[in-house]
């Protein structure tokens, strides 16, 4: 490709048959072996305004004029001015082919978009797990923290289908942490009830069992049903449960969402990054590998 035009690729409205028939097919085609002959600048200036304000300008109640021109390989480049009401809103370029019968509204420069970028570091919230339940040493290079709620449809599928995969996977090597972010109905009294089973060590087996009963306790409100299969201490459960002790860290755990960010569930925050939704599990592999690379 010796020419700049062999290299830019016309993407977005090619506008290709403005003024006049073209014979043969567009620039790119094999079969167009025809020298293509020049125009003037300013006629094929004209012929690109004249489609422009006639076609998609003035009809909307703007106007179109050239600021500057200039050669662009086998192209003109035209600066255009959009007016309205007398006043210039915005100046873009547009380009017409130099025999005056193509319009071309944007181009790709190959040479510039087959340069190698170096990837951008991703930004790292200040999210920090405070004293929430987790699971893994507490010290790990890796920390992931959920924000969950126990009625979520997403935060199940992501408990059953991809959470078992990232700790057999990763295992001692990264600290899982729950937060909760309660938004259904109930979801806050299953919060505070998992809480109340976390102060007899029972958090994350409790936890297992509301994602696994999320459909009956939906239905009955009952949590005391899990707490005895469990074989927890009853009256303790029930105190913790009714009094609502652990409803201000439930509430502090929302409130540290909002603020790093979660607008739902599930969210994580991968040391910092945020992933969002029920993601697969090659989404957590190619974070939590970059992290313990480092």
């Amino acid at each position: 490709m010796e020419s700049k035009e062999a290299k830019l690729i016309a993407l977005g409205l090619l506008v290709g048959i403005v003024i006049g028939a073209i014979t043969g097919s567009f620039i790119f085609s094999e079969q167009r072996t025809e020298k293509k002959s020049s125009v003037f600048p300013m006629t094929a200036g004209d012929n690109a305004m004249n489609f422009i304000n006639s076609r998609l300008l003035q009809p909307k109640g703007f106007d179109g004029r050239i600021n500057s021109m200039k050669g662009y390989g086998e192209l003109y480049e035209l600066n255009i001015n959009i007016i309205k009401n007398g006043q210039v809103i915005n100046t873009r370029p547009v380009w017409i082919t130099k025999d005056g019968k193509i319009l071309i509204f944007d181009l790709l420069n190959m040479s510039e978009a087959l340069q190698e970028r170096p990837a951008k570091e991703p930004t790292k919230v200040n999210v920090t797990a405070d004293d929430s339940p987790y699971i893994g040493p507490k010290n790990a290079s890796v920390v992931i923290i959920e924000f969950s709620d126990y009625q979520c449809p997403f935060c199940k599928r992501f408990y059953e289908q991809t959470q078992s995969k990232i700790l057999k996977a990763y295992g001692n090597k990264i600290k899982f942490v729950f937060r909760d972010f309660p938004i259904h109905p109930l979801s806050m009294n299953a919060s505070l009830a998992a809480d109340c089973a976390g102060e007899q060590g029972r958090y994350f087996k409790y936890h297992n069992l509301l994602f696994a009963n999320v459909n009956e306790w939906s239905k009955t409100g009952n949590f005391s049903k899990y707490a005895e299969e469990l074989d927890l201490n009853m009256t303790e459960f029930n105190s913790c449960f009714t009094s609502q002790k652990y409803i201000n860290k439930v509430k502090q755990d929302k409130q540290a969402g909002i603020k790093a960010g979660v607008r739902g569930t599930p969210t994580f925050f991968i040391n910092g990054i945020l992933l969002s939704g029920n993601q697969p599990y090659s989404a957590f592999k190619t974070i939590i590998d970059s992290e313990l690379n480092k």
